[in-house]
C-alpha cells in the first residue's frame, strides 16, 4: 500500500479519511434540514425580545448542561482565566477568542472560557441549516454569507 500523496516529496499518512481536495473545503457536511436565506433580509444579530430570550435560555442550558458535561466527557480545562479579570479594562470595546475546531461543539468550550461575557462568534452558514441550527445561534454564532451586500450587513453586526 503506497502511503504517499501525488507529490512524491510530501509524506501523507494512511488515515482512512477522504480529505478534500482544497485545504479550505470542510470534511464533515452537516445534514441540512432547513435552508435559511442568509443573504437577503437575516437578522445577523437578533436584539428582539424573541431573540435575547432564546439567547438566554440557551446560554443557561450551556451553563447547567453542556459545561458539566465537558469536564466529563473531554476532560475540558480552562487555563488562563484569570488573564480575563486582570486584564478586563482591555476587554471594554470587545475581544476576539480564536479556536481550531476539534470537535463538533467546540465552540462551546470557547463559550466556557469565556463564562459570563456575551459571546458573538462567526459560524459556517450551512451549520445554521444543520441539526445545531438553534444551538449554534443561542450560543452567538453569526453565519458568514456568501455575497457582498449581504457580508456589508454581518460585518455591521460585529461592529
Amino acid at each position: 500500500m503506497k502511503e504517499f500523496s501525488v507529490n512524491e516529496n510530501v509524506f501523507v499518512p494512511e488515515t482512512g479519511i477522504d480529505y478534500p481536495q482544497t485545504p479550505d473545503a470542510h470534511i464533515l457536511k452537516p445534514k441540512i434540514l432547513q435552508e435559511i436565506d442568509i443573504e437577503k433580509e437575516y437578522p445577523f444579530l437578533d436584539l428582539s425580545i424573541k431573540g435575547r430570550l432564546w439567547n438566554w435560555i440557551a446560554y443557561f442550558v450551556i451553563f447547567v448542561v453542556v459545561f458539566p458535561l465537558h469536564k466529563i466527557r473531554y476532560g475540558l480545562k480552562i487555563k488562563g482565566k484569570e488573564n480575563l479579570k486582570k486584564n478586563k479594562k482591555f476587554f471594554k470595546n470587545g475581544a476576539m477568542t480564536i479556536c481550531n475546531h476539534v470537535y463538533r461543539w467546540d465552540f462551546l468550550a470557547v463559550v466556557q472560557a469565556v463564562k459570563y461575557r456575551r459571546l458573538w462568534f462567526p459560524a459556517w452558514a450551512e451549520n445554521i441549516f444543520g441539526a445545531d441550527k438553534n444551538l449554534i445561534i443561542g450560543a452567538g454564532g453569526i453565519p458568514i454569507p456568501k455575497t457582498l451586500s449581504a457580508v456589508r450587513r454581518f460585518n455591521q453586526a460585529f461592529d
